[in-house]
This record gives structure tokens, C-alpha cells and sequence, in this order.
């Protein structure tokens, strides 16, 4: 497994990757920034997405998510059911 020195760093190197990989994606984040936008998860997930997000000038913002606890199993997920049912209800 690599480590990165920082979270930041893993953004820069998402952005290289995309760079490397889809010419058509990277072309189109730089023509239209205003099209895309990107969320962030706390705990980690704010430093990659300032890294990423800085180097392609894109918009982002917070996504509070909610660690559900299913009986019978130790492990949780994170699932941001709430904010996704809200946008489904307001297309509606």
C-alpha cells in the first residue's frame, strides 16, 4: 500500500491520475469548471478534496453523513441516505 506524505497530496495525485487516464475528462474540467462540483466527507476526506479540487478549480462543500449500525454485525457504514432522499423528494 502506498502512503502519501498527506492528505492533500492524495488530491494532487487523483488529479495526475485523471491527467493520465481520460484526456476527454481532464479537458473537460477545465473548459467547464462550473459544471462540476465535488463533496467532501469529514474525517479525511476535506484535505484530499481541497488538494483535488484546487488544482482543477473546482467548487465543493461538506457532506455529513450518518454511521448506521446494523444488528448483528460489528462493522458500520456511512451512508448519506438523508441528504440523497431530500434531493430525490425535491425533484419530484
Amino acid at each position: 500500500m502506498k502512503r502519501y506524505e498527506s492528505r492533500f497530496q492524495a488530491g494532487k495525485i487523483l488529479v495526475e491520475f485523471i491527467n493520465s487516464q481520460s484526456k476527454k475528462l481532464r479537458q473537460e474540467l477545465i473548459d467547464n469548471p462550473n459544471i462540476f462540483f465535488c463533496f467532501a466527507i469529514p474525517n479525511g476526506g476535506v484535505p484530499v478534496t481541497e488538494g483535488f479540487c484546487s488544482h482543477l478549480i473546482l467548487k465543493y462543500d461538506i457532506l455529513i453523513v450518518r454511521k448506521i449500525k446494523i444488528p448483528f454485525n460489528k462493522s458500520s457504514v456511512f451512508v448519506p441516505f438523508i441528504i440523497l432522499q431530500l434531493f430525490f423528494s425535491r425533484q419530484i
